[in-house]
């Protein structure tokens, strides 16, 4: 059973808009296949839990048996000897062991904005204690693969981020070039900026000249 809930838009643009606008949480579960999203959702709350860059980001995986995430998670919720605010990202998270998922669950009334617990997993399976608790605080953020239909729009927003637009056929070209992985459209689009300028509409033959077929 996967999380179903309003945060899973489509394409995951209204994930990311909710984690940029939303007060601040103690903890959050990041999920999805979409993996350039996934790491746009934990760039977005870098910048927002460590304004500044000041405090401490730390990432641990869950399935790294040289890592322990209850130390980590012990030392989250001791008061920093450096100052300033805490993270804690638990990637893989969907690969915690039941005794340390069920730490994790008792720690999280106890977090503060101080020190923060981001999950992070490509499958939320509800059956997951800890992954169904954070479904219900409003806590989890999904980024589902994109669908075909949806990429010519991610194209668009891609350009524009970069302070240029993209005409339809450039897009259905850059498309048929570069295929449907978003990390990839991205840097192609950023080389595609850099060909015609900011500002200056990106056409078919600039991704003709730039895109390798």
């Amino acid at each position: 059973m996967r999380p179903s809930n309003r945060r899973s838009g489509p394409g995951g643009g209204d994930a990311l808009a909710a984690l940029a606008r939303e007060p601040l949480r103690p903890y959050y579960l990041v999920h999805g296949e979409e993996t350039f999203l996934v790491d746009r959702a934990l760039r977005v709350l870098r910048e927002r839990l460590l304004p500044g860059r000041s405090g401490t980001w730390r990432s641990v995986w869950a399935d790294d048996p040289a890592q322990s995430v209850g130390a980590a998670l012990g030392d989250l919720r001791s008061p920093s000897l450096f100052g300033g605010p805490e993270v804690l990202v638990v990637r893989h998270a969907e690969a915690l062991r039941d005794g340390v998922q069920e730490d994790v669950l008792g720690a999280l009334p106890a977090l503060s904005a101080g020190g923060t617990l981001v999950l992070v997993a490509r499958v939320a399976d509800l059956r997951r204690r800890v992954f169904a608790a954070c479904v219900r605080a409003g806590a989890a953020y999904g980024f589902p693969a994109v669908e075909p239909r949806e990429l010519p729009g991610w194209v668009t927003r891609l350009a524009r981020e970069q302070g240029s637009e993209i005409t339809s056929p450039a897009t259905h070209d850059l498309l048929e070039r570069s295929g449907g992985d978003l990390g990839v459209l991205a840097g192609e689009v950023g080389k595609l900026v850099l060909r015609a300028g900011v500002g200056v509409r990106i056409e078919a033959e600039h991704v003709r000249e730039v895109v390798k077929a």
